[in-house]
């Protein structure tokens, strides 16, 4: 499993709506969302591992 993390509180918003379109999105190419976290007051997204290199 992948944790994305907001670098600060400011883009939870911005991660959060991430994660709605993750929801909807089904395809080979695109990592699959399992749910939405708060890690230390950020927004965080748990996704499937899509593979041995980093997302960054």
């Amino acid at each position: 499993m992948i944790l994305k993390v907001a670098l600060d509180a400011s883009l939870n918003d911005r991660l959060a709506a991430e994660g709605e379109a993750l929801v909807q999105a089904r395809h080979p190419n695109i990592v699959e969302w399992q749910r939405t976290l708060t890690v230390n007051g950020r927004t965080a997204l748990l996704m499937h591992k899509a593979g041995e290199k980093t997302l960054a």
